[in-house]
């Protein structure tokens, strides 16, 4: 039979040996934590920056279209004014011919 001292010392080992897989299993639940905490922070930094790149995006899209409708606003103007000169000088080749 084991004595004392045996069961002790074999006790004592199986109590580390709990201890050290209880330890290994509560720190790879505290890296799997924050690895997946870290890896949400990154994406919603993605997404905000994403977000703002379409928002000056969208922006720049509007100043492009308000810069085409005023240039398209003067060549309209400037083709009247062209139609309405030629027109004179239709009426008066007319008028001498």
């Amino acid at each position: 039979m084991m004595d004392d001292t045996t069961r002790s010392a074999d006790l004592v080992v199986w109590q580390g040996m709990i201890g050290f897989a209880i330890t290994l299993v509560v720190v790879s639940l505290l890296v799997v934590y924050a690895t997946r905490q870290f890896r949400q922070a990154w994406e919603a930094r993605a997404r905000s920056t994403r977000d703002d790149a379409f928002r000056d995006l969208a922006a720049e899209a509007v100043a492009g279209r308000q810069a085409q409708t005023v240039e398209l606003a003067a060549l309209r103007q400037e083709l009247a004014e062209v139609k309405a000169e030629t027109a004179a000088i239709h009426h008066m080749l007319r008028q001498v011919g």
